[in-house]
């Protein structure tokens, strides 16, 4: 009976996994259908090259660096998920932030106990490592807007930003007592601003405008700002309206 049991919660996970996968593209393919018809301009004025780019290129990796983000969440606790098991928590926290909830958080939390983390412990890391990446993400913009302009509010973003980050990276290693983790940490969120600030220019240029890595770089915080809002499903019109602001300081139309 037990042996049983257990076989049938594995096929019905199977199957769940399955589902949400199937609805993942189906919502997908809508959405697409529909950002067609709604685009301002016609599609034969996009460029096509870069375009490829960002699909074909930076959202695999962008994928790699969020699975391996999960893993190292996992190894914090001794677990050690398959690289397989990493991309699919990833997708599916992804699709689950479009919910009007922490629907990413919930998903990897909910991994993680899967794997015998305990709830409350899966919640600190992911609020730890979330701290961690606001407080990267506001130092990291703020290098790239000083090399840009002159303004006060440079200092309020590396002002804000060490105030998270240093704390948040000596309560990591005092944790973990492992410099390698917190570089590892430290190393794979770098990374993926480097490569959403690489997305985000080659989607200037695939829409004919001009901008600089420097420009894109400045604006990789209000994904940072619009990922942090569950109100509303995926911080949708947070990271639009938090990087039209930025794009204005740094000479973007």
């Amino acid at each position: 009976m037990f042996f049983n049991k257990m076989e049938l919660n594995n096929r019905t996970r199977s199957v769940a996994k399955k589902l949400i996968f199937f609805l993942a593209v189906v919502f997908f393919l809508i959405s697409l259908v529909y950002a067609l018809r709604a685009f301002p301009t016609s599609l034969n004025e996009l460029r096509l090259k870069p375009m490829l780019v960002v699909a074909f290129f930076g959202v695999p990796v962008m994928l790699l660096l969020n699975s391996t983000e999960y893993w190292l969440s996992a190894v914090f606790h001794g677990k050690r998920p398959s690289l397989r098991d990493s991309v699919e928590i990833t997708i599916i926290s992804r699709a689950a932030n479009m919910l009007p909830l922490p629907g990413g958080t919930i998903a990897r939390v909910a991994a993680l106990k899967s794997l015998g983390v305990n709830v409350k412990d899966g919640v600190s890391i992911n609020l730890l490592l979330a701290f961690m990446w606001l407080g990267l993400s506001l130092v990291y913009s703020a290098v790239w807007m000083w090399s840009i302009i002159d303004s006060r509010y440079i200092l309020y973003f590396f002002g804000l930003g060490f105030f998270i980050l240093v704390p948040a990276t000596v309560y990591l290693f005092q944790r973990s007592r492992d410099f390698k983790f917190v570089f590892l940490f430290i190393g794979t969120k770098t990374l993926s601003l480097i490569v959403d600030s690489t997305k985000i220019l080659f989607c200037f240029y695939a829409l004919g405008v001009s901008a600089s890595f420097a420009q894109s770089s400045s604006l990789s915080v209000s994904g940072v700002l619009g990922s942090a809002v569950s109100i509303v499903p995926a911080g949708l019109g947070v990271r639009e309206a938090t990087a039209s602001l930025l794009a204005t300081m740094v000479g973007l139309s």
